[in-house]
Order: C-alpha cells, then sequence, then structure tokens
C-alpha cells in the first residue's frame, strides 16, 4: 500500500464468475454458450464467447484499478467468505479487507449492458464510501 492509501482505497477489483477454473470448467462454459445457457451474468458483461468484450476493456480501463478473475472452485479464503456461494459477484480489495459489491442478482440485472455495470459499480463503491484507486 502507498503511503497515501487509505483503508477505502479500491486497491483491486476482483471478479468471481460462476463458473469452474480448469479443462472440465471451460468444456462447461463453451456448452453453456452454444446452448445460450449460460447462468454466469458475469461472464455476458466481460466476455463475447472466448473473447473479452471491447466495452468491458473500456470499462476497465476508466476504472482505474487492476481487475483480478476468479472462479468458484479457485477462491481465495478471505474471497470465499465473502462471497459465500453467491456466484457471480463483483467484489473490491481495499487495505481493510474484501467488500463485496454486487451479487448475482444487480450482475443478471445489467441485462448485459457494460454501461450499466460500470454505473453500479461506481454507485456501490459511493455508497460503501470506497475510493477508486
Amino acid at each position: 500500500m502507498s503511503a497515501r492509501a487509505k483503508p477505502g482505497d479500491i486497491r483491486s477489483l476482483i471478479l468471481v464468475y460462476n463458473a469452474d477454473w480448469g479443462v472440465r470448467g471451460g468444456i462447461d462454459y463453451l456448452l453453456g454458450m452454444l446452448r445460450s445457457a449460460s447462468d454466469c451474468a458475469l461472464c455476458a458483461l466481460t466476455h463475447r464467447g472466448v473473447v473479452q468484450r471491447q466495452e468491458w476493456g473500456s470499462c476497465r480501463a476508466a476504472l482505474g484499478v487492476p481487475v483480478e478473475a476468479h472462479y468458484r472452485n479457485r477462491l481465495e479464503p478471505t474471497v470465499a467468505a465473502a462471497v459465500g456461494r453467491a456466484y457471480p459477484a463483483v467484489l473490491a480489495r481495499t487495505a481493510a479487507g474484501v467488500v463485496p459489491l454486487l451479487g448475482p442478482g444487480e450482475l443478471a440485472a445489467c441485462a448485459g449492458e457494460v454501461e450499466t455495470l460500470q454505473r453500479l459499480l461506481l454507485e456501490r463503491a459511493r455508497q460503501q464510501n470506497l475510493a477508486w484507486g
């Protein structure tokens, strides 16, 4: 943490996908995508197929903090405790710990619109007195 960082500064954004990491998880994701049956609203916001969405890349740059991608079968204990089993989710990593920002309902309500995701992230961070970067 830099000398000027405060406990409420967002050090990074944590994305927790409703998918498993690994060969099996990748196959399940691709099959779900082909059947249009993916149950990961976060996947729909950040990726189109296996390629990152351009809109998400722009959103990431605008937020100005590193983004960590995590999968439900490979969560560090602090992230697992913050998420429980509510996948997908977006959390903020701060000096004070991991703070939930958006859960599955809010991510689904974005309906694939990255602008809505960005607005909700900024709004939720403000509500929790968190500063970006």
